[in-house]
């Protein structure tokens, strides 16, 4: 999980990376410098496109199955993106809720 400097966004990332040891280690060291790099954006895509090409360079034949979610607090905007468990599958879904708080 991640919040803006801010305090406007909030993401959540959950993925369930195959494997075990330091090969997923990697993995989610990845993800995590992915999180602070995107922090404070709202737009996806700049997120995902890094987990999909992390996963497209073949990522040792890794894959991981992920959903992210953004929520802006004073919008009430719920964003999400989720990609699927084949090596290299890319972004399969994405949308946006307004969840009527704003």
């Amino acid at each position: 999980m991640s919040v803006c400097d801010f305090d406007l966004l909030s993401r959540v990332a959950l993925a369930d990376v195959s494997g075990h040891g330091r090969d997923v280690n990697a993995v989610t060291q990845t993800l995590h410098k992915l999180m602070r790099e995107n922090v404070s954006a709202w737009d996806q895509s700049g997120f995902i496109r890094g987990l999909n090409e992390e996963f497209g360079k073949g990522g040792n034949g890794k894959y991981a199955t992920a959903i992210v979610l953004n929520f802006h607090r004073v919008k009430g905007r719920l964003a999400f993106s989720q990609q699927r468990g084949a090596p290299a599958s890319p972004l399969v879904s994405r949308g946006t809720a307004h969840l009527g708080m704003a």
